[in-house]
């Protein structure tokens, strides 16, 4: 399963790459950590997940999501934030979201959601 991150935190990008490479399944397709370079990348690439954060340097998150939406991305979304509130959660997922984490308590859930993925992908 080949997975792109979309993080501006080169700690939190550490992290989240080390975590994945501890996955055998996982693949890190690409990491971007702006609006321009993630919609460009993940067009290109077609990961078969994405994690997003949703402050970055340059744009957001959300702008990520609602444009890969728009322009036909299948990339199951994982959306990985600080700003965790519910208002952002509903509409990261009425725009395409198919999960919404914490950062600082789910961190973790990233795992357990690339294997769901995983499992729906092989279920063909």
């Amino acid at each position: 399963m080949k997975v792109f991150v979309v993080e501006d935190s080169p700690i939190v990008q550490e992290r989240l790459l080390a975590m994945l490479s501890d996955l055998h399944q996982v693949e890190v397709a690409g990491v971007a950590d702006n609006t321009g370079d993630a919609v460009s990348d993940i067009l290109r690439l077609r990961p078969d997940a994405v994690v997003l954060d949703i402050k970055l340097r340059v744009g957001s998150g959300i702008e990520v999501l609602k444009e890969i939406r728009r322009l036909g991305s299948q990339s199951a979304t994982i959306m990985l934030t600080n700003h965790a509130n519910e208002e952002f959660r509903r509409h990261c997922m009425a725009l395409g979201a198919d999960y919404f984490y914490d950062k600082t308590c789910e961190f973790e859930m990233v795992t357990e959601a690339l294997k769901q993925i995983g499992q729906q992908d092989f279920a063909y």
